[in-house]
């Protein structure tokens, strides 16, 4: 073994450094547990997990985190270019032979020649790293609608007693993730949006369920001197999932995390895993490791693999999927809206001051104390929003009449950057999420001679929407027009458009959870099916149609399984 390790006989393999599988290490180290947990990535912050956009770069210029992300992430499933190839110099390799049958190829690299375009999730991608998604995701956590989103357990009958648990499921982990909906309550963007919106849908006539209507977005988020007046936000990451145990000098020995460590396979032997084939990958070498117990929350896509290429056979595995299909546009704020800024004598202070610090900045320099040309008493800054303004984060939850899932904020994703020149302050983006129903025939399989650039077996999705989902998505995306037209004017190039499926980055289903093993891949405690000690975590578990955010639920689902762990042990 190249790499002295901490815990040489861990009571727990955990495989995956993503939020699922730090909240499983939390739990179980915190017990007196052993807990060794590998990820493929790297560790890219001092703190296992840090969010990256707490950096005061990305703090400052949120924009240039988009290309972050977008080195973070790598691609599932990308067909053959089609027709592009033919504008390649002639010189440059083509496949044996006149006609080229992708069947009679084993290919080692970023296309899947198998890959049908149409069925294809051409948006999802995995992230490679110590923190997973949640090194670089918004940390939105709304809790899933009791009635459409929500499992129900088998061994609960009544509705107040499915929601009872769940409420006390969602608690614990709103408080370990730090869920709230106040920390951009200050905003004034945050405000304005807000207002515009609670008057568009009043005009429209529209009606939400109590609780249901435009609100502040949870999300797992603080102000870093918990003051109201603080210009920066700390997102969540699992370095603050793993806090008490990385903090503490006991129980952090109970914890080793392994960068650059891959799993691709598990040991099956009478019903128990009997061990994990490790290889560290900066070292090019492999070597079993052994536990009492396993768990597997390498994301949804990639948990499914090591459970198939473990020999795992569970009809249900891969299957059932569900994504997020979205609506997407940018737009430039109304005029009218950004002059009501100056007319709210709450907001006054703010721009005053802002203002105010803009004229000492410019006397500091020898510029003088007002905008080159204009009145002598102009502000220097035209635009009444402060540079420190924290963004806004809105929120129109899933409901009866509503089945898609609305957020209205300015964040970095991997696409959506701004040109240069042009002031965020000024933009507001807006994401429909659609609800859809998980149905057998969505899945991933993997391919047997077919191998992604990272040597794994190359997932091909074969997904679908079913008709009535089609028009769900039109009809969330006739709702997202209206919203936008209230707001302002379309930003030149993001016009409304519905985005590539699967580039939520929100897949679910894979390794679904249920009481049955002809349709589901793990219990009710997440246990897989038929194996004593193996146990999954993240979004693959989640069964269910829906079109929130999934995290929170992933969590939630996560502690209760650790708990279960422990008991078991």
């Amino acid at each position: 073994m190249s790499r002295s390790r901490k815990i040489q006989s861990p009571d727990v393999l955990i495989i995956g450094a993503g939020p699922a599988g730090s909240t499983f290490a939390r739990v179980l180290a915190q017990a007196g547990q052993k807990v060794l947990m590998l990820d493929a990535g790297a560790q890219f912050s001092d703190r296992p997990g840090r969010v990256l956009k707490n950096m005061f770069k990305y703090q400052r210029d949120l924009n240039q985190f988009t290309y972050m992300i977008q080195g973070l992430l790598h691609p599932l499933s990308v067909p053959p270019g089609g027709g592009e190839r033919r504008e390649i110099d002639p010189i440059a390799w083509r496949p044996p032979g006149e006609v080229y049958d992708p069947n009679r190829f084993s290919t080692r690299g970023p296309i899947n020649t198998r890959q049908n375009p149409d069925r294809n999730l051409d948006g999802e991608s995995v992230a490679f790293g110590v923190g997973g998604m949640m090194m670089h995701w918004t940390a939105a956590t709304p809790r899933h609608h009791p009635r459409l989103e929500r499992y129900r357990f088998g061994d609960i009958k009544a509705d107040h007693e499915q929601d009872q648990r769940w409420n006390a499921m969602y608690d614990e982990a709103e408080r370990l993730l730090g869920t709230n909906s106040k920390t951009f309550e200050y905003s004034i963007r945050n405000t304005i949006v807000r207002d515009a919106l609670e008057a568009h849908y009043r005009q429209r006539g529209a009606h939400f369920p109590k609780n249901y209507g435009v609100q502040n977005l949870p999300m797992a988020v603080r102000r870093s001197d918990d003051s109201k007046n603080s210009e920066f936000t700390i997102y969540t990451g699992t370095d603050h999932i793993l806090a008490e145990v990385l903090d503490d000098s006991a129980l952090s020995n109970n914890l080793e995390i392994l960068p650059e460590h891959r799993v691709k396979k598990l040991r099956l032997k009478g019903g128990r895993v009997d061990g994990a084939e490790v290889e560290d990958l900066m070292a090019g070498e492999r070597y079993e490791i052994r536990a009492r117990q396993f768990v597997v929350a390498c994301g949804a896509v990639m948990s499914a693999y090591v459970l198939w290429n473990s020999g795992i056979k569970l009809p249900a595995l891969g299957r059932y999927i569900i994504e997020h299909p979205i609506a997407f546009c940018q737009i430039v704020l109304r005029q009218e809206i950004i002059d009501s800024i100056r007319e709210n004598p709450e907001f006054r202070p703010k721009v005053e001051q802002q203002g105010e610090r803009d004229r000492r900045a410019c006397e500091a320099s020898g510029a003088g104390g007002t905008a080159a040309a204009g009145p002598a008493d102009a502000p220097i800054d035209p635009l009444p929003i402060p540079m420190d303004d924290p963004p806004p984060n809105i929120w129109i939850p899933v409901s009866d009449d509503r089945p898609w899932h609305c957020q209205i904020h300015k964040d970095a994703f991997h696409y959506g950057a701004l040109p240069p020149g042009i002031d965020d302050r000024l933009i507001v983006d807006l994401r429909w999420f659609a609800l859809l129903e998980p149905r057998a025939e969505n899945r991933v399989r993997f391919e047997r001679d077919n191998f992604t650039a990272f040597g794994t077996a190359q997932p091909t999705f074969e997904f679908e929407l079913s008709n009535t989902e089609r028009q769900r998505m039109h009809d969330m995306m006739d709702d997202m027009l209206g919203a936008a037209s209230s707001l302002g004017a379309f930003l030149p190039g993001t016009e409304p458009r519905f985005m590539p499926k699967g580039l939520a980055l929100h897949i679910q289903g894979t390794t679904r959870m249920g009481t049955d093993p002809a349709t589901s891949v793990v219990d009710e405690h997440l246990r897989v099916h038929g194996v004593d000690n193996l146990f999954v975590g993240g979004n693959g578990v989640i069964p269910t149609g829906n079109a929130s955010n999934p995290t929170l639920t992933n969590v939630a689902l996560a502690l209760r399984s650790a708990r279960h762990m422990l008991h078991d042990s």
